[in-house]
C-alpha cells in the first residue's frame, strides 16, 4: 500500500462523547470524497515537537466511507499524552490539522461467511464501528458478527452513543 500525502484538514465539528473522549470531524477541502476503508487510520502531524516522528499521532477513523470528504475521529484524553492534550485544548472547529491517510489493512476480510470477533476497550472500538456500520448501511451479508467491549472502570459515561 503507497504511503499517502501530507494533506490539511478543517475541524467542522467537536462533542464530548464521555469525561475523556471527544469526537472530531475534520473535513478534506481539497478533495470531493475522502476515500478509505473500514478500519483505516490517519496520522496527525502535530505541533508538539521539533522532530517529526514525534509529533505523528495515529488514529483509527471511526467513521464509515459515505462518499464525503468527511471522516470523524474518536480521541481519548490520555493522563500524559502530549497529542491527546494538544487536540483537546488547542483544538476548536475551524482548526487546521496535517495528516497523512488512509492507512492501514486492519480491514475486514471480503468474504464475511466466517465468524468474526470483534475485541476491544475504549476507543479501540473506533474501527469496529466503522466496520459494523458499513455493513449495516451497505446490507453487507455476514455470517455472525461477535463484539466484547470492555471499559476500564464501571462509570455511567461509559456507554457508547453513535
Amino acid at each position: 500500500m503507497a504511503l499517502q500525502p501530507w494533506r490539511k484538514g478543517t475541524v467542522i465539528r467537536t462533542e464530548d462523547h464521555t469525561y475523556n473522549t471527544r469526537r472530531f470531524w475534520i473535513e478534506v477541502p481539497e478533495l470531493p470524497s475522502f476515500d478509505f476503508i473500514p478500519g483505516q487510520f490517519v496520522t496527525l502531524d502535530l505541533p508538539i515537537h521539533e522532530k517529526p516522528n514525534k509529533r505523528w499521532r495515529s488514529y483509527s477513523i471511526a467513521s464509515w466511507p459515505d462518499g464525503s470528504n468527511v471522516f470523524e475521529l474518536l480521541i481519548v484524553l490520555a493522563e500524559q499524552g502530549l497529542g491527546t492534550h494538544y487536540l483537546f485544548n488547542e483544538i476548536k472547529v475551524g482548526s487546521e490539522i496535517s495528516f497523512r491517510g488512509a492507512q492501514g489493512v486492519f480491514i475486514l476480510p471480503e468474504n464475511l461467511d466466517r465468524e468474526i470477533f470483534l475485541i476491544c476497550t475504549g476507543t479501540g472500538i473506533a474501527p469496529f464501528r466503522s466496520m459494523v456500520n458499513y455493513i449495516h448501511l451497505h446490507k453487507t451479508a455476514f455470517k455472525n458478527i461477535h463484539m466484547i467491549f470492555g471499559c476500564r472502570k464501571k462509570r455511567i459515561s461509559c456507554t457508547m452513543k453513535n
